[in-house]
């Protein structure tokens, strides 16, 4: 009877400590909007092996405690949100890299596939994806002359997700306050 005691209470804190675990998260990366009354944390799950299920940004008014959350799919690993400020070009938005994953057919490990930028307001009210869906993101700066944005990257021609011989590079200008491209080369 003891026997049986002790398993039904073992299996009971088991069961329940794994239920606790599955819920708990907590914000990482904490980031002041300048200009704004704003706050950026990123928000992921603690226990999982893959996060990406947990992907979301909270933007939090610091005079009224308003939260907006920006919600990723859940096949998405999202990067550390930037600011772009520019005063003199009326130019003040958030943009992050984001990367759709696979999990490979073993089911134990994923794959990130390549990055699009995502522009987001500084209230996180408002979220536009910037780069094309067939256009990979390898690297990117911003001009604060012009408030363009140069990406650089390539065109999965053979859509295997790789950057490979056949795939076409280019170099992308954006403007940020019209979100259009300016020019392709």
């Amino acid at each position: 009877m003891k026997k049986l005691i002790f398993i039904i209470t073992l299996l009971f804190n088991v069961l329940s400590n794994g239920q606790e675990k599955n819920n708990e998260f907590y914000y990482d990366h904490l980031k002041e909007v300048q200009g704004t009354d704003y706050v950026i944390a990123y928000h992921f799950g603690r226990f999982k092996v893959n996060d990406s299920k947990f992907n979301s940004l909270i933007f939090v008014n610091t005079k009224t405690g308003e939260k907006n959350q920006v919600d990723f799919p859940e096949d998405t690993k999202i990067g550390m949100p930037e600011q772009i400020k520019i005063d003199s070009l009326d130019i003040n938005l958030i943009f992050v890299r984001v990367n759709s994953s696979e999990q490979n057919t073993n089911n134990k490990s994923y794959s990130f596939n390549p990055s699009k930028i995502i522009i987001l307001s500084t209230d996180g009210k408002t979220k536009t994806q910037l780069t094309n869906n067939d256009f990979f993101v390898k690297h990117l700066t911003y001009n604060k002359n012009t408030g363009a944005m140069v990406v650089s990257g390539y065109y999965d021609n053979n859509k295997n997700n790789k950057f490979d011989e056949e795939d076409k590079t280019d170099i992308i200008l954006y403007d940020l306050k019209t979100f259009k491209v300016i020019n392709k080369n």
